[in-house]
């Protein structure tokens, strides 16, 4: 009997040094597959859309005859319990030319669907998130979503300060901007990042790629649990200008978004409108459908 215990003992012992072993090679071997491979069920292609809302008769329009005025694409990661993502997904139309080119302040947009998919899946599905329960890392325009729940554990989050050995795993589009029809990629470097209690922001290093880059994060391995091989997050990218800097989650503070974002609700599918606009030279052209199907046509003006 003691022989067995001792055999058990020894044999657990061997596979926690070999597991540490493969972490080591790992972080030393040139090719990087088996960690793009690791971590790619964790990016998620993200959309948003959204409407306008006419506050002066509290009338919802899209574009051209859509229900949507437009849908927005960004990257976000898993997380346990939710989603790290930037303000592309939270505020989609801030960005976006075609509602910037409005002038007329009586239209305010108002998200109405949010969906997911990982990089590998062919279906996007919808999710559902409370705006009151995301919250903005400081410094930064990334946002962390606890309200959103999804199939997989997601990355646990590394809030350790002190040097860190791990990758950066940069998420490439081919094309110039990302839809949901879009080929990514994922592109990953050795990097080694000194965390310290009062930053929270990284500036970080281009990526050498033709490819155009949408995304990034760092991961460190960790490998607490005997023959299990786990990646922690340490920061999501985020581009500031022309440069791309990691918002770290190591903070000891989070701030609330902003008052437009707060306000803005998720629109349950009954509630979805069906009028759309079709801006043409200096008007809008608004469909509206009655109960009873029946499409009528009228002009309304604009400043655009």
């Amino acid at each position: 009997m003691k022989r067995i215990i001792t055999y058990l003992i020894i044999s657990i012992l061997s596979l926690n040094c070999v597991m540490a072993q493969f972490a080591q090679n790992l972080f030393n071997s040139p090719n990087q597959q088996l960690v793009e491979i690791a971590v790619k069920n964790g990016i998620v292609l993200l959309q948003s859309d959204y409407q306008l809302l006419d506050t002066t008769n509290n009338t919802r329009y899209g574009w051209n005859n859509q229900n949507v005025f437009n849908s927005i694409y960004s990257i976000g990661v898993k997380i346990e319990n939710g989603f790290l993502v930037t303000e592309d997904f939270i505020t989609p139309w801030k960005n976006d030319s075609r509602f910037n080119n409005l002038s007329n302040n009586v239209y305010v947009p108002i998200i109405t669907n949010s969906y997911n998919k990982t990089i590998d899946d062919s279906l996007i599905t919808k999710i559902y998130y409370i705006p009151d329960n995301t919250l903005c890392l400081n410094e930064s325009s990334v946002y962390k979503i606890d309200s959103i729940p999804h199939e997989d554990r997601g990355f646990t989050i590394d809030i350790s300060n002190g040097d860190k050995e791990g990758w950066l795993v940069w998420i490439l589009c081919p094309d110039s901007v990302v839809d949901k029809k879009s080929n990514l990629s994922v592109l990953t470097y050795k990097y080694n990042l000194n965390i310290s209690g009062d930053r929270h922001v990284y500036s970080l290093p281009e990526p050498s790629t033709s490819e155009n880059v949408v995304g990034g994060f760092y991961v460190v391995p960790n490998n607490n649990i005997i023959g299990v091989l786990d990646f922690q997050l340490v920061g999501f990218a985020f581009r500031n200008d022309m440069t791309w800097n990691l918002a770290c989650c190591n903070e000891t503070e989070i701030s609330s978004p902003d008052e437009n974002t707060s306000n803005i609700t998720v629109i349950p599918d009954n509630e979805v409108s069906h009028d759309s606009i079709n801006i043409v030279n200096d008007e809008i052209n608004v469909d509206k459908i009655n109960d009873q199907g029946v499409r009528s046509n009228k002009k309304k003006k604009i400043n655009k």
